[in-house]
């Protein structure tokens, strides 16, 4: 068939997979309505095929496979007033897959083709109803995962990015027509645009595409969900905070130290974001070996609180290491050749991997046991994870300290004195963290409340009482939309085909420019004029071949 026509009459379950109040089976093409009728009997007035467009009638589905009719409303939507600007029926009916399927297997039995992935969106972009760029954003909305990313995907799916795309090659067209009408006339000596006006106009458009680029995000929406991590040291409440957060028992609570090894998952809602919260080992090396045992990168011979066998290597593709020695992804390890099975400490292991964790977490959650002295290995992570500068204060318009605070204890000594200057607060990958004092439900321990809140953003809780736990989920909820899309502004979601499309528009219109600077020829402004033109159409009317719409389109699911 060709893409140019849509001959024939499809269907596909349309709702969400699985068990729901109703499901949705939905027809496009040009025998939708008959065979409509020959399924559906109104409980009422006239059949589906005498009724107005956009009507509705409660009736029953005649299926074959049931005894008995199934309830159902029927809605109609004739051509072109529809998604896809064809003949377009809905039934609503009782939300069970058996029904459902039932349902389109009586359907296709006449004669009516299942949907391809996607071939409903692909027919609206064919008829013209919308163009590829809201196209795109209906998958966006079917993926997004929080209240942000369904705000921006409906902004393109109601045409804003379009209107915007649109008005700029518009310009571009015009600026096309009048360096090509000066070509046509250089010999005449008629005055069309100037040099000036030429790089003005392309300079204005080059800041076009800059701001475009500036109020979208390349984040992908079908990325993995936010991060937080909890850490701290052992037996200070991480599992028991963990299972509260999650309001379920996923974690092994115990008085023993160490009882957490492995790291542990749950997903969370916090404000419309689904984010994904992890559990991991208690810190336990000794203060002597605190600084090196947490650096994401320690030296070889295992020297930094790992033995040798466990030691990260870094990064693929070249010696090098990132910013603060991290590797990107997380560290990898490796055993040494003369190492032996035995030699496995599920210690070090669990510490590898809360290690791991710190790197790739978006938010952390350091939690701190209010009821005791804080330790060196508390005192570590406050000073590593958690310093009086630390960014989320700052952008949450709080006032962070005047200067580092020392250690408790002294000046410089006492627990946590063996901290090394220089230290840099936020060297595991840029997160933020959150401190939570634990277990204030027994006697607070003043000096460690005091030198705790003067490190940042602290939550008080008692995961035995559930104090304090809703003021956390707050805490948590505004700290992911300081540091998510809501902070930023964005108004679009661009994927990578449109991310590559407005930078290349970019590109050609600085060529334009060089060009129009160094006066080598408006013919060479033209070409780069017209490229520009050509990578911005990409995104709203871009291609007629089919591999190409096929890639695009394959990308969704059944029934859209």
């Amino acid at each position: 068939m060709s893409r140019a026509e849509s001959p024939d009459t499809i269907v596909a379950v349309s709702s969400a997979p699985g068990a729901a109040e109703r499901v949705i089976v939905r027809m496009s093409g040009p025998e939708s309505v008959s065979l409509a009728a020959q399924v559906f009997r109104p409980d009422d007035g006239p059949p589906i095929d005498a009724l107005p467009a956009w009507s509705v009638s409660r009736g029953v589905l005649r299926v074959s496979v049931f005894s008995a009719p199934v309830p159902a409303l029927c809605y109609l939507m004739r051509a072109p007033r529809s998604y896809t600007r064809e003949d377009v029926v809905e039934f609503h009916t009782v939300g069970a897959p058996a029904v459902a399927s039932a349902v389109v297997g009586e359907l296709t039995a006449r004669e009516v083709r299942l949907a391809r992935a996607g071939e409903f969106t692909e027919r609206a972009y064919l008829s013209g109803r919308i163009d590829l760029s809201q196209a795109e954003a209906v998958l966006k909305l079917i993926h997004a995962t929080d209240d942000a990313e369904r705000r921006l995907a409906l902004g393109e799916l109601t045409g804003e990015l379009s209107v915007r795309i649109e008005r700029l090659a518009g310009r571009l067209v015009d600026l096309l027509a009048r360096v090509e009408l000066a070509l046509d006339f250089s010999e005449d000596d008629i005055p069309v645009i100037g040099a000036a006006e030429l790089t003005g106009e392309l300079a204005a458009a080059s800041a076009e595409v800059d701001e475009l680029l500036r109020s979208g995000s390349g984040r992908a929406v079908f990325s993995e969900e936010p991060r937080i991590a909890l850490i701290g040291r052992t037996n200070v409440g991480k599992s028991s905070l963990f299972n509260r957060l999650l309001s379920r028992d996923e974690a092994i609570v115990t008085d023993v130290h160490g009882t957490t090894r492995d790291v542990l998952e749950g997903e969370l809602e916090l404000a419309g974001v689904t984010v994904l919260l992890v559990d991991t080992a208690g810190e336990t090396a000794p203060p002597g070996d605190r600084d090196a045992s947490l650096s994401p990168l320690p030296p070889a011979g295992g020297e930094a609180g790992l033995p040798a066998f466990l030691t990260p290597l870094p990064p693929r593709g070249g010696e090098g290491q990132g910013e603060g020695g991290s590797p990107a992804g997380g560290a990898r390890f490796e055993r040494s050749a003369d190492s032996s099975a035995d030699a496995l400490d599920p210690d070090d292991i669990a510490l590898a991997r809360a290690r791991a964790e710190l790197d790739r977490a978006d938010l952390v959650l350091l939690v701190v046991d209010a009821s005791e002295p804080l330790t060196a290995i508390d005192m570590t992570l406050l000073d590593r994870l958690a310093s009086s500068s630390s960014p989320l204060g700052e952008e949450r318009g709080r006032e962070p300290s005047s200067s580092p605070l020392p250690p408790a204890g002294g000046e410089g000594e006492g627990e946590g004195g063996n901290v090394p200057d220089g230290t840099d607060a936020r060297d595991h990958r840029g997160a933020s963290t959150l401190i939570v004092l634990n277990k204030t439900d027994l006697a607070v321990n003043a000096e460690t409340e005091r030198v705790v809140r003067r490190r940042g953003i602290v939550a008080a809780v008692s995961c035995l009482t559930g104090a304090g736990l809703d003021d956390l989920r707050r805490e948590l909820a505004q700290a992911l939309t300081v540091r998510g899309l809501e902070r930023t502004g964005l108004r679009f979601l661009f994927n990578l085909r449109q991310l590559d499309a407005l930078r290349s528009a970019g590109e050609a219109l600085a060529r334009a420019a060089g060009a129009t600077h160094r006066d080598i020829g408006l013919e060479f402004t033209a070409a780069d004029i017209r490229a520009a033109l050509g990578h911005l159409r990409e995104m709203t009317h871009p291609f007629e071949e089919e591999e190409v719409l096929d890639h695009i389109f394959s990308r969704f699911c059944i029934g859209k």
